[in-house]
């Protein structure tokens, strides 16, 4: 039997993921994005000196997206699969990306370089490894003291379906102990009818994966050293870890509690409907951690300026193929809707795709 890493690689070799992006873009404002980040952590993150950032299992396009979106950073993408890299380096030649390295590397392969990194990005990666701590503990290592590791694994409740369907798909077809990746995907497919759906290989027949709620994330952070500091709003999927709760008692309850006691309880009582367990965190020795209330009183009390900038475009064709857009196009959207700051959060704003930055 081969050992996880192995297994993994060659299963993403087989379904290259994630399928590739149709539009791929930079900002006008090399610091566009960067901003966001500082300001959902509450400190500097990206200093003057050059800015390095690490995407551990960066799949087919993500290392390409963050070194579009911090063109002012060097980038090091790494994955367990030659295809996904392969397939990333194509799309990077095509935007001519100049601050982006790329490699065949695993997380826990030997250390990248001497000098660590201002930013890491590990999204779905860990939880398809043998020991996840472990994974969070190389990171860790490679994390500068006042840097950013950028977390995301599966919430338990939201993959139990999958994970049930896999085991009972993998005994059915007594594959638990000779997986055949494609053998199985076709039989998933003819199980659930899925032919032609949206469900991916990743989901329902991957060889291993881990879920976890909030609290043991958590502590699964503390052991590796990390700390937990805030959600990484994501405007894709719009649930934040602000629980509305109707009754005003409860609410008041629930708001009285500190940050890691909120998200706890917000994870149990939504259930699957909480949100990805998607979280900056830093070194546990790093700078002291700014709260949510902190955080918010600050936005209250902020002068504010609507977040705005150009984004180059290169768009997917029907060959599959980026090509340069010749025209640039405005970013954000203006929201249709007013702003009350005294009762929406951050990231409520965050889901209805309106961000701000503050100016100082």
């Amino acid at each position: 039997m081969k050992d996880l890493n192995e297994l993994n690689a060659e299963f993403y070799n087989t379904f290259p993921y994630p399928p590739p992006e149709s539009i791929h873009s930079t900002p006008d404002d090399p610091y566009f994005v960067a901003k966001f980040i500082e300001q959902d952590v509450g400190r500097k993150v990206f200093f003057d000196s050059p800015t390095r950032i690490w995407v551990a299992g960066c799949g087919t396009n993500q290392a390409l997206t963050i070194a579009l979106a911090f063109p002012f950073a060097q980038v090091l993408g790494t994955d367990v699969s030659e295809k996904s890299i392969e397939s990333c380096r194509r799309d990077a030649e095509v935007c001519r990306v100049k601050n982006l390295e790329l490699r065949v590397e695993d997380v826990m392969g030997p250390y990248l370089s001497k000098e660590p990194f201002d930013y890491i990005l590990c999204v779905g990666v860990i939880h398809h490894m043998d020991s996840p701590t472990a994974a969070l503990r190389r990171l860790q290592a490679r994390l500068k003291l006042s840097g950013v590791l950028e977390v995301m694994v599966y919430n338990q409740f939201h993959v139990a379906p999958y994970s049930a369907f896999q085991a009972g798909l993998r005994k059915l077809l007594q594959t638990e102990h000779s997986l055949d990746f494609e053998y199985e995907w076709d039989m998933a497919q003819r199980l659930l009818g899925l032919r032609g759906k949206n469900l991916l290989p990743d989901t329902v027949n991957h060889p291993h994966q881990s879920s976890f709620t909030f609290r043991h994330f958590k502590m699964m952070a503390e052991e590796a050293g990390l700390i937990v500091l805030q959600p990484r709003m994501n405007q894709q999927v719009p649930v934040s870890w602000d629980l509305q709760l109707s009754d005003g008692e409860l609410a008041a309850r629930l708001n009285a509690l500190p940050d890691y006691k909120r998200w706890e309880i917000a994870n149990l009582l939504a259930y699957d409907q909480s949100p990805l367990i998607w979280f900056y965190t830093q070194r546990s020795d790093g700078p002291p951690r700014i709260d949510t209330a902190e955080l918010f009183a600050r936005w209250v009390n902020a002068e504010l300026e609507p977040a705005k900038t150009q984004l180059t475009q290169f768009i997917r064709g029907k060959d599959g193929l980026l090509t340069k857009s010749p025209s640039k196009v405005d970013f954000p959207v203006k929201p249709t809707f007013k702003i009350e700051r005294t009762n929406v959060s951050r990231q409520f704003l965050s889901t209805q795709g309106f961000p701000f930055y503050y100016v100082r």
